[in-house]
């Protein structure tokens, strides 16, 4: 029997980790991530599983001493990663476009990073001042989950999505499922120097059960996944692709790359 794919988000996802596991780093910490996660440490505490009142003791402290456990961190790292499933990174305001409560909503997305093949930075996303928003129309049952967007910085993509395109993502942890045949998908892939290679690709089953995360311009090498459907080591799905905002080709039609 085909066991099911091993997609789970990386490990540093869209949530930034401590700079530093000092106390004060990790008080900065959770003050960054409460920030972009619209949270309270009381509420992230009940999240990990843990006292509200050990939490905001630490917080209120000020003793440089005085530490938290390395595994009430991890706690408290995977209830960010988890709370960023349930409401993004992004405030998103909804604005039906009609009566009917089944029909598309007008949305405001946070583009926060960029899809380029062979370009490996040190993080998943930009610095949050980098970000900016796109408001479009988005379908149900998409319009109800947490969404962000990615510059499609090559050619990588083409001609699905070509150079200058915005791709509107959503994790596959929010569908509660892992990938369909043909479906279009986030990539990420981990050097040994703990970079982060961000592509667009898609996910093909052979009638032999084979699965490949295929490259779009048909020339990019492809990754194999097997009849698994396990995903080489270092190799992350980031995300479904649910729509797209096209560029002017008279704008980048003689573009490569974008800067």
């Amino acid at each position: 029997m085909k066991t099911a794919p091993e997609f789970d988000p990386p490990s540093k996802g869209f949530i930034p980790r401590p700079a530093a596991y000092t106390p004060a780093g990790i008080r900065a910490w959770i003050r960054e991530v409460c920030s972009l996660l619209d949270t309270t440490p009381t509420q992230l505490a009940l999240s990990a599983g843990l006292a509200a009142s050990t939490l905001n003791r630490f917080m209120r402290s000020t003793d440089p001493a005085k530490n938290i456990s390395a595994t009430t961190i991890q706690n408290l790292i995977q209830a960010a990663d988890n709370l960023h499933d349930q409401v993004g990174l992004i405030r998103r305001s909804q604005t039906p476009l009609s009566d009917d409560d089944h029909g598309a909503s007008l949305t405001s997305i946070s583009v926060v990073g960029r899809v380029a093949l062979g370009h490996f930075s040190s993080k998943y996303q930009w610095d949050e001042v980098s970000f900016y928003e796109v408001r479009i129309p988005v379908p149900p049952p998409y319009n109800h989950l947490p969404l962000f967007g990615l510059e499609v910085g090559d050619n990588h993509a083409n001609p699905t999505f070509p150079l200058g395109s915005v791709v509107i993502a959503t994790s596959l942890r929010s569908l509660s499922r892992t990938p369909v045949n043909n479906e279009r998908l986030v990539v990420f892939a981990v050097n040994e120097s703990d970079e982060v290679e961000t592509t667009v690709r898609e996910y093909v089953e052979s009638p032999n059960n084979d699965a490949w995360l295929i490259a779009l311009d048909r020339k990019s090498p492809d990754i194999y996944l097997g009849r698994d459907g396990h995903l080489p080591s270092g190799c992350y799905i980031g995300g479904k692709i649910i729509l797209s905002i096209q560029p002017d080709p008279s704008i980048y039609g003689g573009t490569t790359a974008l800067d």
